[in-house]
């Protein structure tokens, strides 16, 4: 009889332990979870903050250094199609209330997205994009060596 009954719980316990787990409620997967969050996290993490997350679309202000006049009062809008409007005052100038207004096309320098450099009726001008601003460089892009002067336009809010 211990024997019948020793057979039996054996034959139960390993029919038990062998069946398919109950499929309304299965386990939940934590390797492909972890999976999905970290292709999320790296794709966030991928993204750049300048060219191609938009940010830099806007209208920039500030006072650039001007050699012989008090400042050049500036903004320069860039618009989503790589175009811009560049709008210069020189103050401290007889002509103080004249504005010079120029239109024209930016390009991404060698792929990079924080560099563009503005056509030709820009000067060819090089400005570095930072968050919420915007920086003249010099002509391949390097910073400006005037540690007094200050190369910033800050991007306004709209």
């Amino acid at each position: 009889m211990q024997k019948t009954f020793l057979a039996l719980c054996l034959s139960f316990t390993m029919l038990t332990a062998c069946s398919k787990p109950n499929e309304n409620n299965p386990p939940p997967d934590h390797n492909v979870t972890a999976s999905m969050d970290d292709s999320a996290s790296a794709t966030v993490l991928d993204t750049p903050d300048t060219a191609n997350a938009l940010d830099w679309v806007g209208t920039y202000q500030g006072v650039l250094p001007c050699h012989d006049c008090s400042g050049i009062d500036t903004e320069l809008e860039l618009t989503l199609d790589h175009h811009f409007v560049l709008k210069q005052k020189f103050l401290g100038k007889s002509n103080n209330n004249y504005v010079n207004e120029v239109k024209g096309s930016f390009q991404f320098l060698n792929g990079s997205d924080q560099l563009i450099q503005l056509d030709s009726s820009g000067d060819s001008r090089i400005y570095y994009i930072g968050a919420q601003f915007i920086e003249m460089r010099g002509d391949k892009g390097q910073v400006l060596d005037q540690p007094e002067s200050n190369f910033k336009l800050t991007k306004s809010l709209e």
